[in-house]
């Protein structure tokens, strides 16, 4: 019995070490999410205010933040390719589609576990409950939602960045969906430049003649 003490308190010391390394774990990655949508957010609102785009301050609005990136994407399409774009609108619906379905699938997938759990301890007869039509269904639709949204986002983002470089385009797009941590860096790069816009027309000011003395 002497032997059996330690070995729960060198269980406990572990377990609490494990418990201690994964916090530290989801903390860190918390914190880089979060830093990395504060890059993003701010070169994207950067490019969106010096382009004279409105509600420029929607760029660190989720789900909105891809009105802001479409609408740049759309000015970039208008100005150089006199072609109207209107990628904003589908962009900002479909954020807010797959969020709606993704909340609703989630909570759909807790209840789904509870009574799986209650099912197996017996709390309910097994049968009793038919299969939940929307564990299905809206994963499905948020699935198809998403690849959706991503295939008109792509074309978004390389506008964007046809619109401030004019040599890195297809390797920042490429680049930024496999490794999609570092698309905030690119657009970070990307806040300053105007490679890829026509220069803008200067304003010519109308002044009066001044009127003739008559003096010769």
């Amino acid at each position: 019995m002497r032997g059996y003490f330690p070995d729960i308190y060198v269980n406990d010391w572990i377990v609490g070490l494990l418990v201690g390394l994964l916090s530290a774990v989801l903390i860190g990655a918390v914190m880089i999410r979060l830093a990395l949508y504060v890059l993003r957010s701010f070169s994207l609102y950067k490019i969106a205010r010096r382009r004279g785009i409105r509600g420029a301050w929607l760029a660190w609005v989720p789900v909105a933040g891809d009105w802001i990136l479409g609408s740049v994407a759309d000015q970039y399409q208008y100005v150089s390719k006199g072609r109207i774009k209107n990628r904003r609108l589908p962009l900002l619906l479909l954020g807010l589609c797959v969020a709606a379905l993704q909340t609703v699938t989630m909570l759909i997938g807790i209840t789904w576990l509870e009574i799986s759990i209650r099912t197996m301890t017996g709390q309910i007869p097994a049968g009793a409950v038919s299969p939940l039509i929307g564990a299905y269904v809206l994963p499905a639709l948020a699935w198809i939602g998403t690849v959706v949204q991503l295939v008109i986002r792509c074309f978004a983002v390389y506008d964007l960045y046809r619109s401030c470089t004019t040599r890195y385009n297809v390797l920042f797009l490429v680049l930024g969906l496999v490794f999609q941590f570092l698309e905030p860096v690119f657009f970070f790069i990307c806040r300053d430049k105007e490679e890829g816009m026509p220069p803008r027309r200067e304003t010519i000011v109308y002044c009066e003649p001044e009127p003739q003395t008559g003096e010769e």
